[in-house]
């Protein structure tokens, strides 16, 4: 699963979570840098974003996932503090699979949440 938040402690707490169940992570401070590691890693299965990050953020990250096809369609699940209808209406149209906002964070909602896409 490939993490991506420009805050440190936020991408810690969602690896942690994700560990703790067995799931490889990798991790990205920005849209740009989880680009690069897309590229590095063909075995990444799901994406973690955040919206609000430097260079390209979590939008424009799932729309640059979405114009790449592929064999397969790459889940991206969206974790972020904007918690209005309109941010998520947004994460959505560009192409997410699923929103949280980070106040309702917790490992169980989470892993909950990320087992769906994880097969």
């Amino acid at each position: 699963v490939l993490v991506v938040d420009d805050s440190p402690v936020v991408r810690d707490l969602v690896a942690e979570a994700l560990r703790a169940h067995g799931v490889r992570v990798i991790e990205a401070s920005d849209g740009e840098e989880a680009l690069a590691r897309l590229d590095e890693s063909a075995e990444i299965s799901l994406v973690v974003s955040d919206v609000d990050m430097p260079k390209l953020d979590g939008i424009g990250l799932v729309s640059r996932v979405r114009s790449r096809g592929g064999p397969r369609r790459l889940p991206v699940v969206i974790v972020s503090m904007r918690g209005s209808t309109e941010d998520q209406q947004r994460a959505i149209a560009a192409g997410a699979d699923a929103y949280m906002v980070k106040t309702d964070l917790t490992y169980s909602g989470l892993w909950a949440l990320l087992a769906r896409f994880l097969g």
